[in-house]
């Protein structure tokens, strides 16, 4: 979970518009309204030829597909690109339902307020406790780097309180919850955190 620099994004666009080669985000993880945006790129002020998607594309149900712009996408006829999840009648109805629940319930509305406040407690956590040493990420993707404490050792201690998180690496734990998570939702789970932080120190 690190946010790419506005300056890295806008020099790619530039190289590969000046050599002719195509920018293709891996939107995976970052797509559907999970950065706070519906698909990731739009925090930034350029547009990539190429998007994948899947994951949260059907909320759950295996799917994968590629978004490209016009003069790209003619590249490939039918028969080029095979799929095992793309094109199925179920896979298909999942990721219209998920898209439209998305955008109906402005879901990505929520994500940035929820995601600015979720950042922002994790951010006293850093403040509070000598083992929370910074946060980082968008919307409702955050990284809680760690110091002197190792990341199995909190993601089991807030596991025995109910809270899941991710330990990504030795010394970062990561949050994805879900996108419509609540504000009193977000609030519980720093309690608990910060219960953990408590113990430790």
């Amino acid at each position: 979970v690190h946010p790419v620099p506005h300056e890295f994004m806008e020099a790619a666009r530039r190289v590969c518009d000046e050599t002719g080669a195509v920018l293709i985000f891996d939107e995976i993880q970052t797509g559907l309204g999970r950065t706070g945006y519906l698909f990731g790129y739009m925090g930034y002020d350029i547009v990539p030829d190429v998007i994948t998607l899947a994951k949260g594309l059907a909320n759950g149900v295996p799917v994968g597909a590629v978004v490209a712009k016009e003069e790209v996408g003619v590249a490939l006829e039918p028969g080029d690109h095979g799929t095992t999840f793309g094109g199925n009648h179920l896979a298909m109805s999942a990721g219209v339902a998920t898209l439209s629940t998305i955008l109906e319930d402005d879901i990505v509305a929520n994500v940035r307020k929820v995601g600015k406040s979720f950042y922002m407690d994790l951010q006293k956590l850093v403040d509070e406790y000598s083992a929370a040493k910074a946060v980082r990420g968008m919307g409702l993707m955050l990284a809680l780097d760690l110091e002197g404490i190792s990341a199995l050792d909190i993601t089991i201690a807030c596991l025995k309180k109910g809270l899941i998180v991710n330990n990504v690496t030795a010394d970062t734990i990561r949050f994805l919850p879900p996108l419509n998570i609540t504000e009193d939702e977000i609030e519980e789970a720093l309690e608990k955190l910060s219960e953990v932080f408590a113990e430790i120190e």
